[in-house]
C-alpha cells in the first residue's frame, strides 16, 4: 500500500469445518451469484461508484456550502483529494475521476469496472484507503447514508453489465434502448428492487435516503439518462461502455452483498425472461404514476425482502441470519431514533465512524 509503506491488506474466503464455502461468508454468497452468471454463458462486469463525506476530527462536514462538480471550489481539498487518488491507484484500482458532489463536503471518486468479485473486493479496500489518507491530512471520512437530515445522503451506485466467452460487452448493440438480453437482465432488477433495498440499506439510517429529490430514487422504474429512475440504463450504440446502474443503495452497503443481490436479481431476469414494463421518463419524483414505492423504514425493508424470492437465491441460512440482524437494529431505532425523518446523536455515534 503505497500509503501505508509495508502494510498489506490480505482478502481471505471462509469455509465450514467441512471446508465448504460458509454461508453466511459475503464473498461466498457473491461467488454464488457469480457462479450463475456463468451457468448461462455470461460474466458480469461490476463498477461501484461511492460517495461520502470529508469531516473534521469532530464530525463536522469540512465545508458549509455546495458547490457541485466545481472546478475551482474543490482546490481546497485537492491535496487530500490528491492523495486518496495516488493511494487508490497504489492499491491496483483503478480511478476514473473526482468531483464535489451536492452536500458541502461530500466527494465522489469512482473506480474503474473489473470482474464482480475484484470489484467487491476493491471496494472494501477503497473505503478503507479513503478513511485512512483522510486521517493523514487531519480529517476523517465516512460513508454513512444518511449523517445530517437535511445534507444529501450518499449512495453506492452499482454498475453492471455482462460479457460473452470472448469478452464482448452483450449489451454493446443496444441502440437507444436496451437490447433483447439487456431488457430481461433489467427485468429482473426492477423485478427484486423491493428486496434489493435491504442489502443496499441494512441499517435504521439508511431508508431515510429514500426521500424526493435526494439522488436516491423513490420508486421502482427505470430510464435512460434519467437520474431519478431507480435503474439507469446507458445504451449507445455499439458501445462497449453500455451498462445498468442500480442507483437505490447507500454507501454502508456490504459490496459483496449489494452486489450478489443485483446479479441474483438479474440472471433470475434472464432465466425467466423477464420484461422490465415500460421506461419512465421526466421527473420521476414528481410524477411516479403508478410506479411501485420503495420502503422508506428498515421494518418495511425487512418486510420486503424476508421470504422473497430473492432472498431464497441468495440462500435461506444466510438470508435468516441477515434479516435477524436487520431486526435487531429496529428494535434499537424505535428506542434510541424513532422519528423517521430525523438523524439523530445517536445515529451519528453509532454509524458515522464506522460506516
Amino acid at each position: 500500500m503505497d500509503h501505508r509503506p509495508g502494510y498489506a491488506i490480505v482478502i481471505a474466503d471462509a469455509h465450514d469445518p467441512e471446508g465448504n464455502p460458509h454461508p453466511l461468508a459475503p464473498r461466498s454468497v457473491l461467488a454464488a451469484q457469480i457462479e450463475r452468471c456463468r451457468a448461462v454463458g455470461v460474466d458480469p462486469v461490476v463498477a461501484t461508484e461511492l460517495e461520502f463525506y470529508l469531516c473534521t476530527p469532530d464530525w463536522e462536514p469540512v465545508q458549509h456550502h455546495i458547490q457541485y462538480s466545481s472546478v475551482t471550489d474543490g482546490l481546497a481539498l485537492e491535496p487530500v483529494l490528491h492523495a486518496m487518488r495516488e493511494a487508490l491507484l497504489g492499491a491496483g484500482i483503478e480511478v476514473e475521476s473526482s468531483n464535489a458532489e451536492y452536500g458541502p463536503g461530500q466527494i465522489e471518486i469512482n473506480a474503474g469496472p473489473a470482474d464482480a468479485m475484484t470489484t467487491a473486493d476493491n471496494t472494501a479496500v477503497f473505503k478503507s484507503i479513503v478513511k485512512q489518507v483522510a486521517v493523514q491530512h487531519g480529517l476523517r471520512a465516512t460513508f454513512m447514508p444518511k449523517p445530517w437530515a437535511e445534507q444529501s445522503g450518499s449512495g453506492m451506485h452499482v454498475h453492471t453489465s455482462l460479457v460473452d466467452d470472448g469478452g464482448a460487452n452483450t449489451f454493446a448493440d443496444s441502440d437507444g434502448a436496451p437490447n433483447e438480453l439487456m431488457r430481461a437482465w433489467l427485468g429482473g432488477i426492477v423485478d427484486h428492487a423491493s428486496a434489493l433495498t435491504l442489502l443496499g440499506s441494512p441499517t435504521s439510517n439508511g431508508p431515510k435516503r429514500i426521500r424526493p429529490y435526494t439522488f436516491a430514487p423513490t420508486h421502482i422504474h427505470w430510464g435512460l439518462d434519467n437520474r431519478t429512475v431507480l435503474a439507469r440504463c446507458v445504451v449507445e450504440a455499439g458501445s462497449p461502455a453500455n451498462r445498468v446502474e442500480f442507483r437505490s443503495a447507500g454507501s454502508d452497503a456490504n459490496p459483496y452483498l449489494i452486489i450478489a443481490g443485483v446479479l441474483a436479481a438479474g440472471v433470475d431476469g434472464l432465466e425467466r425472461g423477464v420484461d422490465p414494463g415500460p421506461m419512465s421518463e421526466g421527473d420521476m419524483y414528481t410524477n411516479p404514476g403508478d410506479c411501485v414505492a420503495l420502503p422508506t423504514d428498515l421494518a418495511g425493508v425487512i418486510e420486503a425482502y424476508d421470504g422473497s424470492p430473492l432472498a431464497e437465491q441468495l440462500g435461506k441460512t444466510f438470508s435468516a441470519s441477515y434479516a435477524s440482524i436487520a431486526r435487531a437494529e429496529v428494535a434499537l431505532a424505535a428506542e434510541h431514533s424513532p422519528e423517521p425523518d430525523e438523524v439523530t446523536d445517536w445515529e451519528r455515534a453509532r454509524f458515522i465512524e464506522h460506516c
